[in-house]
């Protein structure tokens, strides 16, 4: 199952999406998911490609750590997303995308959760 954190977001101007789940139950009640990895990737970037994307993870949504960080440097990553793998380490995650000197592009932020 995944989840969009982003999807087709612009990255002109930098953005927190909000908080997401990083485990979920099916319609029925009797699946759990758990997160497994968040992909990323971007493309069409205009500007000076110096962004950064921020992974933040939370147990309550009032205080974060920023567990992971990646560099927007190159104008698109689609043949090459970033993937971080973060099973079970917090209960909510988001992104914060700093734009930087980026004047466009399309980002899109994927939460993967297995079923078990």
């Amino acid at each position: 199952m995944i989840k969009y954190l982003c999807k087709n977001a612009s990255m002109s101007t930098s953005f927190t999406s909000k908080w997401f789940e990083t485990s979920d139950k099916n319609i029925n009640g009797k699946s759990v998911y758990n997160a497994v990895s968040i992909q990323v990737s971007w493309f069409d970037i205009t500007g000076t490609p110096n962004g950064t994307i921020n992974l933040e993870f939370s147990n309550n949504q009032h205080s974060f750590t920023g567990g992971i960080s990646i560099n927007v440097d190159i104008t698109d990553n689609r043949n090459n997303a970033e993937i971080a793998l973060i099973s079970k380490i917090s209960k909510f995650c988001r992104i914060r995308y700093t734009s930087n000197n980026i004047t466009a592009g399309i980002l899109n932020a994927v939460l993967y959760l297995e079923e078990y």
